[in-house]
């Protein structure tokens, strides 16, 4: 294969253009914002992310952003607004873990489906303790399925775990039924669904706000 030819560029046709960034300068009465001055801004979190005039990147609670609230600079940090106006957010996600790991249970107690690890960490000890005998003796059963003597012990054993499977489920979804739990699991990771949805709207819109800067 023959190798591509280099191809001259006349210097003539050339030249270097100058890039220009925009820089926005807090300032009050012409000039610039100091560090003294921002620090006594009020801090206020707003109901909702609308009059704000950018961020400034400054603090370990930072970025901040600054909102005018009827004629007056505030400021609030960002990742605070974000826990305070999601406040279910993370425990939404350890109850979609939890009715995950139920509807594994509910599933397997019903019948017709293997045993699942449900995930023991999401739970308190007591619940992880039945899982982990719920689980022994569907090995035992499993185990036991070439030895008669040993079938029906394990059988019986296996009967009693659901059993206690099943009040548990009850305690935890008001309800056993596997098909129940999983609707109940489904609608539940909807709203979960839908709650990460308005925080990453609310962190893309004040996240790309223009950049303030203060006299450091």
């Amino acid at each position: 294969m023959a190798k591509s030819q280099a191809q001259p560029v006349e210097a003539e046709k050339v030249s270097i253009a100058r890039a220009t960034v925009e820089i926005r300068v807090l300032t009050v009465s012409g000039k610039q914002m100091t560090i003294s001055v921002f620090k006594q801004l009020p801090y206020e979190l707003p109901g909702n992310v609308g009059d704000l005039w950018g961020l400034i990147r400054w603090g370990e609670e930072g970025p901040y952003a600054i909102w005018d609230k009827g004629g007056e600079l505030h400021k609030f940090g960002i990742p605070h607004y974000l826990r305070r106006h999601n406040p279910g957010l993370e425990e939404m996600g350890q109850r979609c873990g939890r009715l995950g790991a139920a509807a594994k249970v509910a599933r397997f107690v019903a019948g017709g489906a293997a045993w699942e690890d449900p995930g023991y960490p999401l739970f308190p000890r007591k619940t992880a303790s039945l899982f982990n005998d719920l689980e022994r003796c569907a090995r035992n059963a499993e185990a036991a399925g070439a030895a008669d003597d040993e079938l029906e012990w394990a059988r019986r054993s296996l009967a009693e775990a659901k059993e206690c499977a099943r009040a548990w489920l009850v305690e935890f979804c008001g309800t056993s039924d596997a098909a129940e739990v999983e609707k109940i699991r489904a609608d539940r990771a909807r709203q979960a669904q839908a709650l990460h949805a308005a925080r990453d709207a609310d962190s893309k819109l004040l996240y790309s706000l223009p950049q303030l800067f203060i006299a450091v």
